[in-house]
């Protein structure tokens, strides 16, 4: 299935069948049960949603011309990494990572709003309400704001070390399916420097040497 410009169209059509003949182990999910689907977005990129569906920007088409054959090979490449995350279930488990840590939030959310509710029923108690109320409500608004920047650390945190995993396997994925020179060429593109730090992406240079050495173990 296909929503989007005639250049995802011939992506998808190429992808598909270069598969079959360029791969060395079995597609999974199966080609023919991946929805393509393109988005508005300006910068070059490509997601993969669920366990069957890849999403195209409109900007990796205006960054590489697939009229051009070196640039349909990168766009091919991408489309492999992306199927690489279908085949790993990697949205599942982004899915269950985030529940996980949304779940904590959701508890001291509901403790904030208890001690708010406790301090504004203290409130009204003669001599020591006033103080102990407003201390109340001091500390449910404490709570609420360090459960929210733990939330956002760990979570942080956590995709930082199982996103990189997650690329490294997708990147292995793609030259497994034969496209390995075209996410090699879209890294370097776009720098060999990039990535790395507290991006959840590892530095593209790292990327190149995981992909190289995963074809150089296929031959």
């Amino acid at each position: 299935v296909v929503d989007g410009s005639d250049e995802l169209k011939s992506a998808k059509d190429l992808f598909i069948e270069e598969s079959h003949s360029r791969s060395t182990v079995k597609v999974r999910p199966p080609l023919d049960r991946i929805i393509f689907r393109q988005s508005s977005d300006d910068s070059p990129n490509a997601f993969a949603y669920g366990t069957h569906t890849i999403v195209v920007t409109k900007g990796l088409f205006s960054v590489f011309d697939v009229r051009d054959p070196h640039d349909m090979e990168t766009v091919l490449g991408v489309l492999a990494h992306e199927h690489g995350h279908l085949a790993h279930r990697d949205g599942i488990a982004l899915e269950i990572w985030d529940t996980c840590f949304n779940l904590p939030s959701c508890l001291f959310w509901i403790l904030g709003k208890l001690c708010y509710f406790v301090g504004t029923v203290f409130s009204i108690v003669p001599y020591i309400g006033s103080f102990l109320g407003e201390l109340l409500k001091l500390i449910s608004q404490l709570v609420l704001a360090l459960a929210l920047s733990l939330t956002n650390f760990t979570r942080k945190l956590c995709r930082v070390v199982t996103g990189r995993s997650e690329e490294r396997n997708a990147d292995r994925h793609a030259a497994r399916l034969g496209f390995g020179d075209g996410i090699i060429r879209f890294l370097r593109v776009f720098g060999i420097d990039e990535g790395g730090g507290f991006d959840e992406h590892p530095n593209n240079g790292k990327r190149i040497d995981v992909v190289e050495a995963e074809m150089q173990r296929i031959e």
